[in-house]
Formats: structure tokens, sequence, C-alpha cells
């Protein structure tokens, strides 16, 4: 399913993080390679490279915030990486896709079919949701507020920017056969929007895409999930556009 053959988990995960894996490499149906540690980050991503259409599986104690070898996965690999913190039990029941439909931050256009894909190969088949999520900007830039504060309405430019917004949202959700009722357009910034409606849905699993807007080719990950990762309490499926390639 979207290309990811192969699970490979760091070896100094921690038994619940392994157990997400292992139920990650069964909905996926395939196999699950243990990795070097952590530690060794160097080697991990080396492992992960020549492992083709790895998907690589990292841990985060719950309450804690991401190592700085974490981080490293992050930036320096190129495979989708799963932040996991141990705390699903079982298959996702609430997975929220935050999607990108009008390619705004220069995200090539498949990506966001393949976080649906992902997202609805992972969750529980029975009892498991699929959210849509964009938060949409109608201004080049907002600025942050307190949590939970409305943006002032003036911010807001009515009419075809909007419109455009909902229509591609739409798109993406019929394709996949998503109902409206899971399809969530949010006024503001997607660092403050994500985990937001991830808190307010009790989402266990974010898939989100891991690209820069500002084309400094240094900035790999991308300033929207640097600035969300810290601040979701559930497991975040982070994927380049080199997978969705």
């Amino acid at each position: 399913m979207a290309g990811v053959k192969a699970i490979l988990v760091a070896a100094d995960c921690g038994p619940a993080v392994m157990n997400t894996a292992s139920r990650v490499a069964g909905r996926l149906a395939v196999p699950l390679r243990p990795g070097s540690a952590l530690a060794e980050v160097d080697v991990l991503l080396a492992e992960a490279r020549e492992l083709d259409g790895a998907l690589l599986v990292v841990g985060v104690k719950p309450g804690e915030r991401m190592s700085g070898q974490c981080w490293r996965v992050l930036h320096a690999g190129s495979c989708p990486v799963l932040v996991s913190r141990g705390r699903a039990e079982g298959a996702y029941r609430q997975v929220l896709v935050a999607v990108d439909p009008l390619v705004a931050h220069g995200r090539p256009p498949v990506l966001d079919d393949v976080l649906v894909d992902l997202a609805a190969a992972l969750r529980d088949p029975e009892v498991g949701t699929c959210h849509l999520l964009h938060c949409y900007l109608a201004t080049g830039f907002l600025p942050l507020r307190a949590p939970g504060a409305a943006y002032p309405g003036v911010l807001h430019r009515p009419g075809s920017d909007l419109a455009a917004h909902r229509t591609a949202l739409q798109h993406i959700a019929a394709a996949h056969g998503i109902a409206p009722e899971y399809v969530h357009l949010e006024p503001g910034d997607p660092r403050q929007g994500i985990p937001e409606v991830a808190t307010r849905l009790g989402s266990d699993l974010v898939v989100m895409g891991a690209v820069a807007r500002s084309g400094v080719r240094r900035l790999l990950l991308g300033s929207t999930t640097e600035a969300v990762l810290d601040h979701l309490g559930c497991d975040v499926l982070a994927v380049r556009p080199t997978a969705a390639a």
C-alpha cells in the first residue's frame, strides 16, 4: 500500500512501540524488520535506505519531547517515519490526515493521495475513521493566537479563495470515499490547527507530509511538521515527497 514494502523498527523503541510496529506491518501486509538502535542514527538510516520501500518506526515516551536522535532521523531520512508514543491499542481508530489540496506549499499533488491511502490502510477496518484536515490561510500570513481563540474575521478574504480550497478538499474526500462529516476546513495556521483538531477528535494517529515551505534545501522536514510534532500526544506518520514518487 502506497509504496511501503517493509517496516523497519529501531531496536531500542521498547515493547509498546514494537507492538505498534508489528500491528502496522500486519495492517500493511509487509514484513517487520528489526533495525539498529535509535542511538545509532547513521546506521539506522543506512539500513532504511538499503531496505527498498521502508517505513521507519521510532519511539518517543509518552509525555516526553522528541530526542535529538529522533529529530536527526526525521531531518536526514528519506523514507516515511512513524513516530510512536506506544499509546495506541490495536489498530488506529481516529486517524487525522493533514492535506494541502491546492499544493500551496510546494508539495507534489500525489502526496495527498498517498497520505490518505496510508491512513485508510492503517485505521481499524471496522470502527476506524479517517478525517481530512486542511488549515486554510486566506492571506499569506496570520499571527499565532492563543489556543482556542478565534481569528478576527477581517483577516479572512471571503469569496473565490475559500471556495477553491473547499472544492479541492471535497475532491480529495470524494476520490477516497470520505464522508463530508469527516472533512474539516479550518481557518488559521496549521501549526496550531493540526494539534487543536487532533485533540478535539481524539486522534490516535496524525498523517502528514514533511515538506519545507521555504525552498531552502537544508530545511527538508518542513516548518509545519517541526512545529506540531512535540505538540501532539498521539502517533505521527511523516511522509516525504520522495516516498510518494
